[in-house]
């Protein structure tokens, strides 16, 4: 994370089952994120300021958008 100067996101799943998600960022409150993930990727998730997780039912390609955008 500190590497980044940004955010480091892991998905892990597929489009017709859904993909969990672990999200860390030291440089970007995460928490403030996590109601926006779950709203715009069709999820469920929670954590701190510095690291979230959780699942989505959005597709590979709405999710690698999402994550270009983060905290832009």
């Amino acid at each position: 994370m500190k590497k980044t100067g940004s955010a480091v996101a892991v998905f892990s799943g597929n489009d017709e089952d859904g993909y969990a998600y672990i999200i860390g960022s030291s440089a970007i409150n995460l928490k403030v994120f996590s109601k926006d993930i779950s709203e715009k990727l069709g999820g469920r998730g929670g954590g701190n300021e510095t690291m979230i997780q959780g699942s989505v039912t959005a597709s590979k390609s709405q999710i690698e958008e999402y994550v270009k955008n983060l905290g832009k």
